[in-house]
């Protein structure tokens, strides 16, 4: 076992030192960005039945436009939120809730 490092340590020796094998510190390793998820709309009828409805009606809250299109005021609330990002409607906090009283959105066409 001593001769086996003793011919180790004589190879080590004699090598010619460690150099890099390129100029620059190496690749970029940062993880690659995640693409943009694309907008799926699950239930396109219900911007089309919010809108006539802002359009027949004039302005209202997202519940009585639920109540208006029989549909859960929750993915009515999300699609008025939705119009209202991409530029279709405008919003104020104009009513007060029938319920505690507190002031409420008022959706309305642009």
């Amino acid at each position: 076992m001593s001769d086996a490092i003793a011919r180790m340590a004589f190879y080590l020796v004699g090598a010619k030192p460690w150099t890099p094998d390129r100029d620059s510190p190496g690749p970029y390793l940062k993880p690659m960005p995640k693409p943009a998820r694309k907008r799926i709309d699950v239930t396109p009828t219900i911007q089309a039945r919010i809108l006539a409805t802002i359009r027949r009606y004039g302005p209202a809250t997202g519940e009585q436009i639920a109540a208006r299109i029989h549909a859960p005021s929750h993915s009515v609330n999300a699609k008025l939120s939705r119009l209202y990002r991409d530029g279709l409607l405008d919003r104020a906090p104009d009513a007060r809730s029938p319920h505690n009283g507190r002031l409420i959105q008022v959706y309305k066409l642009k």
